[in-house]
C-alpha cells in the first residue's frame, strides 16, 4: 500500500515552503538540502550552473543585489 495523496500533498507543500523560506533568507545557508554536487540550475536566461558549490557561488552573487524576497505559497497542484 502506497502513501496517500493527502500525505504526499502535505509533504510536498512542506518541502516547497522550506525551499522558499531558505531562498527568502537571502543566504546560501541550507541550499544543500535542495541541491547536491550533481545538481544543475538554470536561473532565468542565465547559463546553467552546475553542482552545489557552483549554485552556492551563483546565489552569493545574486542575493546581495536583493533588498528582500518573499514567496507566498498559494497552491500545490497535484
Amino acid at each position: 500500500m502506497g502513501v496517500s495523496k493527502d500525505a504526499t500533498r502535505i509533504a510536498t507543500e512542506a518541502l516547497v515552503l522550506e525551499f522558499h523560506a531558505t531562498a527568502d533568507s537571502l543566504t546560501t545557508d541550507g541550499l544543500e538540502k535542495f541541491y547536491n554536487k550533481n545538481a544543475i540550475l538554470r536561473f532565468g536566461n542565465e547559463e546553467e550552473v552546475k553542482g552545489l558549490d557552483g549554485i552556492r557561488k551563483f546565489f552569493e552573487g545574486v542575493f546581495p543585489l536583493l533588498e528582500s524576497m518573499k514567496h507566498e505559497l498559494v497552491d500545490v497542484g497535484m
